[in-house]
């Protein structure tokens, strides 16, 4: 189980990631996506970034794709 230290510090590497899409002028979700698997310390299927995220099944797909 994740401590909500672990949690903040996960959410506050999102917001970087959610930043630096912003300003490359690509979707959040991508910010996002890269984000997340950069912060995982195992492969994670497009399906279970949908869950993590709370993002749809094309948003998930699509950014996998680039």
């Amino acid at each position: 189980m994740e401590s909500s230290n672990e949690s903040a510090q996960q959410q506050a590497c999102l917001a970087h990631w959610v930043e630096l899409a912003d300003r490359l002028g690509v979707p959040r979700s991508l910010g996002q996506l890269y984000g997340l698997l950069f912060m995982s310390n195992r492969p994670l299927s497009a399906q279970d970034c949908v869950e993590q995220l709370l993002i749809s099944r094309s948003s998930a797909g699509q950014g996998l794709k680039l």
